[in-house]
């Protein structure tokens, strides 16, 4: 069997489980990223578990978060919290809570390890409790998930894959039959659909065409008289490809006029969908000869792939940024929380000792003592708040680690260079705001960052990560210290500056290398940056994103930049620590310093 059947089969499966998760989703709140909804129910969660709600309770706002999570596809937690919440409502006995639980973890089990016989398990525990409960609707869902795995398993057992159970072809058109009886005698027209187009799916492993178109029209004529518009344009591409398969191109191009309509008209297609439209276009016109649509048409495709990362990347964005948010305001609530029972129970102490030291002012010996425990106290709670910090500043560096992991992740799912590019670039940015963090973790301080280790280490992870081990790198850096949030910005713009020099300074160049220098002069901080290489000219109309990060960056510090390119290019900026050298910054300090 080829690898395009195997990938049918595949979507066979998916398919199916879309469908009976589909149930349970329902309509998803406009406006509301996929993190912001995690934010929610993880608070509700808390909530639930602070106040010590019932098990029924929690068990819900588990199942919750495990959706949330699936829509991170963040499917190891996804797993964990959907197990959680079986754990809790079995004992209670069969209920339908249970079985769309196990649906869930069958999605899960073929995403994460792809074993079918474990997939088997969860279906089959679904099944028992649909039907111990008579859910007539969650069965349909049952028998075609049922059915999807058998076809899954049969095409494993053609490659030499044993499986605990006995996968056939038979039985999984006798289970997706099963499945389109119920719907019909339900009259659940988008259930008739889907599963006739199950079965269109189905005879394409069997490779009768004739039925497989024949199926699929009957589903596409379902979703039409239902005004399914959605369904009914995946379903006309699917009919599109079927067509060019078969080179029977007027009913492919038919079929692609359809789509094209409905997407028009009726359905806000989304970005991915949209690229599958266009690349069916450009297959088709590839096929029939017209090489200049076929290639307008491919672009087209491209540009919608890339909006929708693009999409998908501001959208991360915004979700991190929101989960840190939350995770500082929770840091900062439970900090003045502890330091109001501390105040509370030193009111109280200091309310003893105005007692006592009216009642008994001869007892000075023990008004000492007790002076002596206030300052243990006072102390004490110093010390909470110094812990306090560096568990922010612990948290916030887990958490840009944790964002570094999900983006190295999404990195090697990506198959475009400059997607490629852009997420490695984006993954240097946040190891230099995670260098901030783990140096307030690990050193002195607890808000004021070392530049004479925090630069260096942003200079040597850019040019690890671009194998550059064989630049010579001069610093001249003085002792100087920063507050956090300026040497985020500083960092940031060392991280851009090295990334530029690494991809276009350092190309057929011998001898490679770079000056970086800091120096504190007249009350300002002056940071030099400068590589041996052909130099740039920089305008306005420059549209380097990571350029305009830096013009951003030299904004947040209130500081004045300047490019030179006479020998190499040079990176001058000046800056004043307003925490250290006061307000009163003196203006032009590159006229002062460097004409």
């Amino acid at each position: 069997m080829n690898n395009s059947k195997i990938f049918l089969v595949i979507l066979i499966l998916i398919g199916n489980l879309c469908m009976i998760n589909a149930q349970d989703v329902g309509v998803a709140k406009i406006g509301k990223s996929p993190y912001v909804r995690l934010r929610e129910a993880d608070i509700e969660y808390r909530a639930a578990v602070a106040r010590h709600a019932d098990i029924a309770e929690i068990a819900e706002l588990s199942y919750i978060l495990g959706k949330r999570y699936t829509g991170l596809e963040s499917n190891h937690k996804a797993k964990y919290w959907f197990l959680k919440s079986l754990t809790m409502l079995e004992p209670f006995g069969p209920s339908e809570d249970i079985g769309k639980i196990c649906i869930w973890l069958c999605s899960l089990e073929h995403h994460i390890n792809g074993n079918t016989d474990t997939t088997m398990l969860y279906a089959r525990r679904a099944l028992f409790n649909f039907q111990a409960v008579g859910s007539a609707s969650r069965l349909i869902g049952a028998y075609a998930e049922i059915g999807g795995i058998h076809a899954v398993g049969w095409t494993e057992s053609k490659k030499g894959i044993k499986r605990s159970f006995n996968p056939s072809i038979d039985s999984a058109f006798f289970y997706e039959e099963e499945a389109l009886k119920m719907a019909v005698s339900q009259n659940r027209a988008l259930d008739i659909g889907l599963r006739n187009c199950g079965l269109a799916n189905l005879w394409s492993l069997k490779n009768d065409k004739r039925k497989e178109i024949s199926f699929m029209r009957k589903g596409l004529n379902v979703f039409r008289r239902g005004n399914f518009f959605h369904n009914e344009f995946l379903t006309l591409l699917d009919l599109s490809k079927i067509y060019l398969s078969g080179n029977r191109f007027d009913d492919a191009k038919k079929m692609l006029n359809q789509a094209r309509t409905i997407s028009d008209k009726y359905l806000d297609v989304r970005e991915s969908q949209m690229a599958g439209l266009e690349a069916a276009f450009a297959s088709y016109f590839q096929k029939t000869g017209n090489w200049e649509k076929a290639f307008e048409h491919q672009r087209r495709s491209v540009e919608y792939r890339e909006n929708e990362f693009r999409n998908y990347r501001n959208g991360a964005e915004e979700g991190i940024i929101s989960l840190l948010e939350n995770e500082r305001k929770e840091v900062e609530l439970k900090a003045k929380n502890t330091e109001l029972a501390l105040r509370g129970e030193n009111l109280k102490m200091q309310q003893r000792l105005n007692l006592v030291t009216g009642l008994v002012l001869f007892l000075t010996v023990i008004a000492v003592v007790f002076f002596f425990k206030q300052f243990k106290r006072f102390k004490r709670t110093s010390e909470v708040n110094a812990e306090l910090v560096l568990e922010q500043s612990h948290r916030i560096k887990n958490n840009l680690q944790s964002v570094s992991s999900l983006l190295s992740l999404q990195r090697y799912r990506l198959s475009d260079p400059a997607a490629i590019k852009a997420m490695e670039e984006s993954l240097l940015r946040v190891e230099a705001m995670s260098l901030v963090h783990k140096q307030l973790y690990q050193g002195n301080s607890l808000v004021r960052v070392e530049l004479k280790a925090y630069i260096p280490d942003v200079v040597e992870s850019v040019l690890r990560s671009y194998d550059q081990g064989a630049v010579q790198v001069f610093y001249d850096l003085q002792d100087l210290w920063l507050p956090a949030s300026k040497a985020i910005s500083l960092g940031l713009i060392v991280n851009e500056l090295t990334t530029n020099a690494c991809k276009y300074a350092f190309f057929n160049n011998l001898e490679p290398s770079l000056k970086v220098a800091c120096h504190e002069l007249s009350g300002h901080i002056i940071f030099t940056f400068s590589d041996n290489g052909p130099g740039f000219t920089k305008n306005k109309e420059c549209n380097s994103f990571g350029l305009k990060l830096v013009d951003l960056m030299v904004t947040n510090l209130s500081g004045e930049e300047l490019f030179d390119t006479s020998n190499g290019t040079v990176f001058r900026l000046s800056f004043c620590d307003v925490g250290k050298l006061g307000s009163n910054g003196e203006k032009n300090h590159f006229t002062k310093y460097y004409v």
